[in-house]
């Protein structure tokens, strides 16, 4: 979105729209495409003599100020990793570092931009917009979209900023004979069933998640074929599909999620009676649900349109000029659809001018912000009551962190602490910290690990010993109970039988996963043996080969590792640590601990010694821990209980 505003800054886009009726706004779209206006006007003119689709390009034009495309000059170069990828079974990263080593790395930065206003053709709309009215008049369910959505959830020839190719009739007659079988059924009006359908047609595909295509580079529908990427792409992809089908639906989306560091996208639709559901191919849900049942932590939720959002544009633009407002609103082509996920514990509140450190000048924005790594992220736009003295924060999620700040362009200015909403109750907890104050606490990570499928897949795992090679007879020495919050984790083991065979299995479909397992002897000294498996895996011996980031890995059902030893021995403890991605604290690493005040406070650099870091704190501060070595995952947390919890 900050590129797109960027690009129509450049192109003195700047230009303040007030309450003006369709007409002016056609025409001021039209001013603005300077050469390019006969293009457009060859569409109206085209359209002239049919009501709706004279609409519809008059939607699509009154828009267009706010649609850009970026073109890269090495295409050649950046499809080969999509064709790759998607025909081969090699490891994503692997294959796109050979490439990269054979041909030459993609160069992102070459690249033009493309402005819808002043670059598309007449023939291009003229025919997308055919293309989607007869999708849209030859379903059976024509008569359950009326214009409105048809235009906004339907039509738009664009989803961000892709190149432009035409799409629509060749997904179109790609896809549409998928739904032979609903048209001869007595759901053939039924458009969610319709989208289920293609829903479970594309998750049966080769998809592939990876980062390791050229991120922050959109190669558009080409990616329908190869079904290459994240959420984003992957939201773009079944957007693209339904669409050509003339069913409504879009991408939602959090500008920054609650409980990580990253944004996430996923598909709504709608159905006959206009409620949204939703879905993703890169979910295991093979069917559409109601949004309410949504499970991460949200804080606030954004409907991708096509449309500007008029509403939040003239409410900033009211207020101050562009250059002061910040990128991600500048020129908003979304909309707020909180209460739809949140529903229903969507919660409002003020924040009255005791907990600001300033009253907001009335011509400054307020944004309601959230966390990515140490960094605050505007999700919204706050109102200002001038005449009590309060903000007013409108529609979010609870159990998520937020702070307020006024902007100069980019730079965020934080007008009061951050504070934690609880979901269930509404209750407003604030970070102030009296750094007088302090408690000692003792770190163990650096990023939440339960975001991770790996601890928590340990959770129930067994340790086993046997005199038996085949464990048809075996002890249980012990079951992991809680999630593995350290490194290095010990176990205790009170059985005072020997053994010749141990073994590590996990409770759970391919959960066997472990990066070191070492069974102690009662002088503490670890017993040496041969690795044993029940499968073929390659990264058997990785288990014991005291490198505690390199990882036995498998997705076979019932697989097992473990030792032979060379005689039977007592095990009096068992040391393990399941596999990571280097978020534990890592012993030699040097790591900076943070507090948040009005700006994030050094606490002071330490080098790990072990798998922990103790440092005093102030006490109930919002922290933040960095790890200057190596690593990029890092999030925010609190101290409370004796533990680590993350927001």
């Amino acid at each position: 979105m900050a590129k797109k505003n960027i690009i129509i800054v450049t192109l003195v886009f700047l230009i303040v729209i007030t309450g003006c009726d369709s007409s002016s706004a056609l025409d001021r779209a039209l001013d603005m495409a300077g050469d390019n206006r006969i293009e457009l006007e060859k569409v109206l003119e085209h359209f002239k003599d049919d009501s709706l689709k004279y609409k519809a390009a008059v939607f699509l034009i009154e828009n267009m100020p706010y649609q850009c495309g970026v073109i890269y000059e090495d295409t050649t170069r950046l499809y080969a990793y999509y064709r790759a990828v998607s025909s081969s079974d090699i490891d994503p990263w692997r294959l796109c570092d050979s490439i990269s080593n054979a041909d030459g790395q993609f160069n992102p930065e070459r690249k033009r931009v493309q402005t819808d206003l002043t670059d598309i053709t007449s023939s291009f709309l003229i025919e997308h917009i055919n293309t989607m009215f007869k999708a849209w008049m030859t379903q059976p369910w024509r008569n359950k979209i009326d214009f409105d959505t048809f235009c906004n959830h339907i039509l738009p020839y664009r989803l961000r900023d892709e190149p432009l190719i035409p799409w629509a009739r060749t997904l179109y007659e790609r896809y549409n004979p998928v739904l032979d079988s609903l048209r001869n059924s007595s759901d053939s009006t039924d458009m969610r069933a319709a989208a289920t359908i293609m829903l479970r047609h594309l998750q049966k595909q080769n998809i592939v998640f990876t980062h390791a295509v050229p991120q922050g580079v959109n190669v558009g529908v080409r990616n329908v074929e190869w079904k290459i990427g994240d959420c984003k792409e992957f939201a773009d992809i079944l957007t693209w599909v339904l669409r050509s089908l003339a069913i409504p639906c879009g991408c939602d989306m959090m500008l920054v999620r609650g409980d990580n560091n990253v944004p996430h996208y996923w598909n709504y639709i709608l159905d006959n009676d206009g409620q949204s559901w939703y879905g993703s191919i890169g979910y295991a849900d093979t069917e559409y649900k109601a949004p309410d049942t949504y499970w991460n932590p949200k804080g606030k939720v954004w409907r991708e349109c096509y449309a500007l959002n008029s509403e939040i544009y003239h409410m900033l633009h009211a207020k101050t000029d562009a250059e002061f407002i910040h990128p991600s609103f500048r020129y908003p082509t979304k909309k707020d659809v909180t209460s739809l996920y949140a529903n229903p514990k969507c919660i409002s509140f003020d924040i009255s001018a005791d907990k600001l450190y300033r009253l907001p000048d009335d011509d400054e924005p307020v944004y309601l912000c959230m966390s990515s790594s140490d960094k605050w992220i505007p999700v919204d736009i706050v109102e200002q009551k001038c005449d009590s003295n309060i903000i007013r924060i409108k529609n979010i999620e609870g159990d998520v962190v937020f702070r307020v700040a006024t902007a100069l362009g980019d730079r965020l200015n934080f007008i009061a602490p951050p504070f934690l909403v609880d979901r269930q109750s509404g209750r407003i907890h604030w970070y102030d910290v009296i750094p007088e104050e302090t408690e000692q606490v003792c770190l163990l990570h650096k990023f939440n690990l339960r975001t991770e499928p790996f601890g928590q897949n340990m959770v129930g795992g067994i340790f086993e010993g046997s005199n038996n090679a085949d464990f048809n007879q075996c002890d249980t020495l012990h079951v992991i109970k809680e999630f593995p919050d350290r490194l290095y984790n010990r176990a205790y083991v009170l059985c005072s039988n020997v053994y010749r065979y141990v073994r590590y299995r996990g409770v759970k479909s391919g959960s066997s996963d472990i990066s070191e397992l070492t069974f102690m002897d009662h002088n503490g000294a670890s017993i040496k043996g041969e690795p044993i498996c029940n499968i073929n895996e390659p990264t058997m011996n990785n288990a014991f080969d005291g490198d505690p980031y390199t990882s036995f890995r498998t997705e076979e059902k019932e697989a097992w590792i473990g030792l032979k030893f060379k005689n039977s021995s007592r095990i009096s403890s068992i040391v393990f640590t399941p596999r990571n991605r280097k978020n534990y604290i890592q012993p030699g690493n040097r790591y900076e601990l943070f507090y948040c005040d009005k700006d994030w406070i050094s606490l002071g650099v330490k080098h790990a010694q072990g798998d922990s870091l103790l440092y005093d704190v102030p006490r109930g501060a919002l922290l933040f821990l960095r790890n200057h070595t190596e690593g990029n995952q890092e999030r925010i947390f609190e101290y409370s209980n004796g533990k680590q919890k993350w927001w």
